[in-house]
């Protein structure tokens, strides 16, 4: 279908990261081959976009999706830089900066609302920007006292209980910056990469870069590969319980005080299950190599 459509349309553009803001190109993309595809307006009937929609998903780049949110002052000098490189005074310094991406998924409440539990709950100075209707994004300035992971999912589970809101969240790496364009570039590839992996991994609530890494290097192996990881470990793939103890001891650089902790159970209890894990699998934990296959493992089962 792709190739039919690129011999179609001889200007058009194919590509696997999102595209930035192009008004010549209306973006389309193929949930199939995880790629976008850009065919210039000027060569689209309205029908044939309308046939084009049906096909694959209708993609429009962040940068025109304006929130019909009101923005304050502060939050509109902070948008400008963000999609435009722009710099407003009301911003101040930008020298070392973290972005927290949230996307909301049902929220009925008001803006406001929303921001009010953002500074309730993290209780220190974050700026809000809202990016569309159901996007926004935190902006920490102080990495001494820095928002942690753990306080993210606090911070979902109080959203999604007392207020009803499902979120996802992705927590951005630090960054000094020199230059106010290296702002802006580095915002655009976190908010790309962000909706990328709503797209391709809608089960996960909480991202972070060193998170996702293994799932993008797993969505870029050769699905006989994969396959033949599965059939060569089914008889722990189909044992979620032991699979997940294998990853959360590995998560915990295989200290078994610390593992049997995390999962509240005795030290022996967790020894038996390592060794029943071994057995079934010829893997040894505490070898390096081992853990990857076994970290793969269990993504490919989620």
């Amino acid at each position: 279908m792709i190739e039919k459509l690129l011999s179609q349309y001889p200007t058009a553009k194919l590509q696997e990261e999102p595209p930035q803001n192009n008004k010549k190109y209306q973006w389309f993309f193929d949930e199939n081959n995880k790629v976008y595809l850009g065919i210039q307006r000027q060569d689209l009937t309205n029908d044939t976009e309308v046939l084009l929609a049906c096909l694959f998903e209708k993609w429009e780049p962040a940068e025109s999706l304006v929130p019909a949110r009101n923005l304050s002052i502060l939050q509109k000098g902070w948008y400008s830089l963000l999609h435009d490189g722009q710099v407003n005074e009301v911003v101040g310094e930008i020298h070392h900066l973290r972005f927290i991406h949230i996307e909301l998924l049902n929220s009925e409440l008001s803006a406001i609302d929303i921001e009010e539990a953002c500074t309730g709950f993290f209780n220190q100075t974050i700026q809000m920007v809202w990016l569309t209707d159901t996007s926004l994004v935190l902006i920490e300035k102080d990495s001494s006292d820095s928002i942690q992971l753990e306080d993210v999912i606090a911070f979902s589970k109080i959203l999604e209980g007392d207020f009803y809101v499902k979120a996802k969240f992705y927590l951005g790496k630090w960054r000094s910056f020199s230059e106010v364009k290296e702002v802006t570039n580095f915002f655009q590839r976190e908010y790309q990469l962000f909706q990328r992996l709503l797209r391709e991994f809608g089960k996960q609530s909480y991202f972070t870069f060193e998170r996702v890494v293994p799932y993008l290097m797993i969505n870029q192996l050769p699905k006989d590969f994969i396959k033949m990881l599965k059939e060569e470990y089914q008889s722990v793939i189909e044992d979620p319980e032991l699979l997940h103890t294998a990853q959360v001891y590995i998560e915990n650089n295989m200290n078994t005080s610390l593992t049997a902790k995390k999962m509240f159970m005795h030290r022996n209890s967790l020894l038996y299950r390592i060794d029943k894990f071994t057995e079934k699998t010829g893997l040894d934990l505490k070898q390096y190599e081992s853990a990857w296959i076994i970290y793969f493992l269990s993504l490919l089962s989620k």
